[in-house]
C-alpha cells in the first residue's frame, strides 16, 4: 500500500509529515528519515484501525495543494506494509 505524504521543514530544521488521504494522520522527525520512518510507522497504525473497526480504507490522493507560504515542502510516496485482514477482538 503506497500513500503521498507531504514533508514541510521547520524553522528549527524538523520535519513535519502530512498525509492527506488519511484525515488527521501528521507526524514528525528530527531528520528526513526519521520523519519518513515515523511516517510509514503512523500509517500502518492509522489503517490498521481503520481494518479494526470496520472501516474502509482510504485510497491515495492523486492531487495534494500546496499553500504558497510553505516554502520547504517535499512530496513523495510511501509505501507501508499493512495486515490484509485484523482479527477483531471480541469485548467481554
Amino acid at each position: 500500500m503506497t500513500y503521498t505524504v507531504v514533508l514541510l521543514r521547520t524553522s528549527r530544521g524538523r520535519y513535519v509529515v502530512r498525509v492527506p488521504a488519511l484525515r488527521g494522520c501528521i507526524t514528525e522527525g528530527d531528520n528526513l528519515a526519521e520523519a519518513l520512518d515515523n511516517a510509514r510507522e503512523a500509517i500502518q497504525a492509522y489503517v490498521e484501525s481503520l481494518q479494526i473497526e470496520g472501516e474502509s480504507v482510504p485510497e491515495d490522493r492523486p492531487v495534494i495543494e500546496l499553500y504558497e507560504d510553505e516554502t520547504d515542502v517535499w512530496v513523495t510516496r510511501v509505501t507501508v506494509k499493512v495486515a490484509t485482514a485484523v482479527a477483531k477482538t471480541a469485548s467481554r
